[in-house]
């Protein structure tokens, strides 16, 4: 993102746009609806499998896979998508400067 727009730009797609739609679409939507049929933990497993399918790297798999188990509990738990949009933007956030850095 950083090679082709301003930083800025970059951190406010990253950091904070990115994180509320995928935490609605992975978090309030499918895990909502799922868990009416088939129960959290399976829900929680399915939703945070095609999160990590859906970001297209393999060797991140299992990162991401975790990431959306803890973002999942954290949605369930609170009752609210906020705690997930939070979670998610300070990672992205984290994600963000360290590869400015590393740049």
């Amino acid at each position: 993102i950083n090679e082709f727009y301003h930083p800025l730009v970059g951190f406010l797609l990253v950091a904070i746009i990115v994180p509320i739609y995928e935490e609605y679409i992975f978090r309030a939507i499918a895990l909502t609806a799922m868990e009416k049929r088939v129960g959290f933990i399976f829900s929680n497993i399915i939703q945070s499998i095609f999160f990590a399918l859906m970001h297209d790297d393999l060797n991140l798999f299992f990162f991401y896979v975790a990431f959306g188990l803890i973002a999942g509990y954290l949605v369930r738990r609170s009752e609210s998508v906020l705690p997930g949009i939070i979670f998610h933007s300070t990672n992205n956030t984290i994600a963000f400067i360290a590869i400015l850095i590393i740049k």
